[in-house]
């Protein structure tokens, strides 16, 4: 997968994650530990979050990063067992 398939599928997954909670790109942002302004630029695809801001959505969401970054398995940690 190049970057530019990378941006565009994490992109479609924060979107669609985002939505399915009703949440605010100013909240999600709070999750990445960035400004709105930079979470608006990851569901845009533009920018790539660093892995401590996707490790820390993840684990306060509890959210798999195989769903969210490789597009692999359940969206939910505890759905794997």
């Amino acid at each position: 997968m190049d970057i530019k398939s990378l941006k565009n599928t994490l992109s479609s997954r924060l979107i669609e994650f985002r939505q399915s909670l009703h949440y605010s790109t100013k909240k999600m942002g709070g999750y990445f530990r960035v400004s709105v302004t930079t979470y608006h630029r990851y569901e845009q695809g533009k920018m790539l979050p660093s892995f401590p801001g996707l490790y820390s959505a993840a684990e306060k969401l509890g959210i798999s990063l195989d769903w969210l970054v490789c597009s692999k398995g359940p969206v939910y940690y505890e759905d794997k067992e």
